[in-house]
């Protein structure tokens, strides 16, 4: 992929058969050359720097006439921007209102604004790379040295891991932990058969090899059906429920 500047670099680029072009946010308001590049039938990019909610809208409509989805980037269009300027949640606002796959461009000196879109939703970061921040030009100092690059993808990858399911329910090694870390009823005192269960006597102790802790109200004013000792886990055998 690479992004054309010119009708020429469209051409040129459909002629080696690349599979996407991605229109920098200065050629998003040129709603001709983001149609011809549409005509090429290339998976698009669009990225959205110094743009309204409106001209972007603008844009993703001349691609969707042209049945071409385009993904949508996120981008503050400064060489180096500043984090505090980054609005990723522009990002979120386009994504809801156009119905469109999102992305950031990042422009910003560390990797957080990167790991902080991917934790929201972006399907493409885009970070310039550079064998050396030292070089001249304009780029050179926002970019990415090898080692910074692959901290980049290292991380990207451990926020994808971290984001996991959307179900609330214990994982696997919870269930395992469970045991050692949730309380259940003990008595905290030598108790015969037949004697009345009373707040005094119960306490919530690790592990959970009892009665769970919400039975506490359930069993209060029960009588016991065992003589039990101190610290022994409550059992549902245990309680006369009648």
């Amino acid at each position: 992929m690479s992004t054309p500047y010119s009708f020429e670099d469209i051409d040129f680029l459909s002629s080696l058969d690349t599979k996407y072009m991605k229109i920098a946010s200065g050629q998003l308001s040129e709603l001709e050359f983001i149609k011809y590049a549409c005509s090429k039938k290339k998976k698009l990019i669009l990225s959205t720097g110094m743009a309204t909610l409106s001209q972007v809208s603008d844009a993703v409509e001349i691609a969707r006439r042209n049945k071409i989805e385009p993904i949508i980037l996120q981008c503050t269009t400064n060489y180096p921007s500043k984090i505090e300027e980054t609005n990723l949640l522009a990002m979120k606002t386009m994504e809801k209102a156009l119905n469109v796959k999102i992305g950031y461009s990042d422009h910003v000196l560390n990797n957080y604004a990167c790991f902080s879109a991917v934790a929201l939703g972006a399907t493409v970061i885009e970070k310039h790379f550079t064998l050396s921040k030292n070089d001249s030009g304009p780029d050179h100092s926002c970019s990415s040295e090898p080692n910074e690059f692959k901290e980049l993808v290292y991380g990207i990858r451990q926020v994808e891991k971290s984001i996991g399911s959307s179900l609330k329910q214990p994982t696997i090694s919870e269930k395992l932990n469970e045991f050692g870390m949730k309380r259940s009823l003990v008595v905290n005192n030598n108790l015969e058969k037949g004697d009345v269960i009373k707040e005094e006597y119960i306490d919530f102790k690790r592990p959970k090899n009892g009665l769970d802790t919400n039975y506490y109200s359930e069993i209060i004013g029960k009588k016991l059906r065992v003589s039990i000792k101190k610290d022994t886990p409550l059992q549902l055998k245990h309680i006369d429920w009648c």
